[in-house]
């Protein structure tokens, strides 16, 4: 394979401008494009957690976990405060079922090889003490889990793509691809407002992804996944890391939640891929009641209404990352684990695009592995605590 030129990348989530960033190394051209004039996405509501304890199976959890260790050296690379701190997370249940699955999931990371614990109640408050913790059935801690913020990241990334000489245009709409009709191969990318030429496109455009993926004559399917977080007014620092408290009876699933550099509580409920339309105000000061019944502090927080996203789910759950089949010189990335892959997928993108090689981390993983008519795709559909949270997309 010729090293590319001129890339094109569509789609200015936390994927692809990591994808781009990885790409400037190799010293192509890149125009980096979006529909939106800032980060209106899945990026921008994610509750961002980086974790693998509850992703299966093993190769999936080996992928997110080779990227957890790179998000230290990403995030240095970017040369800013991206908001990452890797306090831990701690877990705890106070019923019996629910103690009985958090100890088989511990003990299956474990044999993956992942440092997570079994703990007692007195380690949870020693971790973090502002906590109100009772009645504990079963309760794990994950020292080497972490957090982010990925609007900071993605500005930080594209700061860097500018300054190295790359362009990116927010506000440009892509509409269509040109083909060369003797090699099948896109040699333009149209946007609303011109046409840019190019060697590879790069298509990582969330929820998008699937329709621009049509017109590159490809077939990726894609689960409706809504969601909702909840964020504050500004406190002082109350939080190590994330907490994942129990549900109550009153209030309904599970609560999580993470404090940000400037303070900010994020606040979302249920499993990390659980699905939540309710974005008004009266739900944000549900779940900030519901918090507070484990951080009484933050019952002088006021709650910010943030509106609905989707987030970005092939239909097997699993990533999609590769060159597709019917137009070699179109790649493309989706994932729901979009936090906790980005520094992975970027750097093995990169390599993938400008040097022609197939990386065997990402075998598994290719986007043509659905048929036409939405069968296909892994037979293992994952069960996992993810990262992006309720309402990334």
């Amino acid at each position: 394979m010729t090293q590319p030129n001129n890339i094109v990348v569509i789609g200015a989530g936390i994927v692809g401008t990591s994808i781009a960033v990885n790409l400037l190394q190799y010293g192509s051209k890149i125009t980096l494009i979006d529909k939106d004039t800032q980060t209106n996405g899945a990026s921008r509501l994610s509750f961002a957690w980086i974790n693998a304890a509850g992703k299966t199976p093993f190769d999936y959890h080996d992928l997110n976990r080779r990227s957890m260790e790179m998000w230290p050296r990403y995030g240095q690379s970017l040369g800013t405060n991206v908001g990452l701190k890797l306090g831990g997370t701690v877990t705890w249940e106070t019923s019996d079922d629910r103690a009985t699955a958090l100890i088989q999931k511990v003990e299956r990371a474990q044999s993956y090889g992942y440092p997570i614990r079994l703990a007692s109640q007195s380690e949870l408050q020693i971790h973090e003490p502002n906590l109100v913790i009772e009645n504990v059935k079963a309760a794990s801690i994950c020292e080497i889990e972490g957090q982010v913020e990925p609007p900071r990241v993605i500005q930080a990334a594209i700061d860097k793509i500018i300054e190295s000489g790359g362009e990116v245009s927010l506000g440009e709409s892509f509409e269509s691809f040109e083909f060369d009709d003797t090699n099948h191969q896109i040699v333009g990318v149209k946007t609303n407002n011109r046409t840019l030429p190019c060697d590879v496109v790069v298509i990582a455009a969330g929820i998008d992804t699937t329709e621009i993926g049509y017109k590159a004559n490809t077939f990726l399917p894609q689960s409706t996944s809504p969601g909702v977080v909840v964020k504050t007014s500004p406190m002082p620092p109350l939080l190590n890391g994330i907490v994942y408290a129990p549900s109550l009876e009153e209030y309904g699933r599970e609560v999580h939640m993470k404090q940000l550099i400037d303070g900010t509580f994020v606040i979302g409920e249920g499993e990390q891929s659980s699905k939540n339309t309710d974005d008004s105000i009266d739900n944000a000061r549900r779940l900030v009641e519901f918090a507070t019944q484990y951080l009484p502090q933050l019952g002088d927080a006021e709650p910010r209404v943030e509106p609905i996203g989707y987030r970005p789910m092939p239909l097997d759950g699993f990533p999609a990352v590769g060159f597709v089949k019917e137009t070699p010189n179109a790649y493309m990335a989706v994932t729901h684990s979009g936090v906790t892959l980005a520094p992975l997928i970027g750097e093995l993108a990169s390599i993938e695009i400008t040097h022609g090689v197939s990386t065997p981390q990402l075998d598994a993983f290719r986007p043509n592995r659905f048929n036409q008519d939405g069968t296909g795709g892994r037979k293992d559909s994952p069960s996992h605590t993810d990262d992006n949270g309720q309402g990334i997309h």
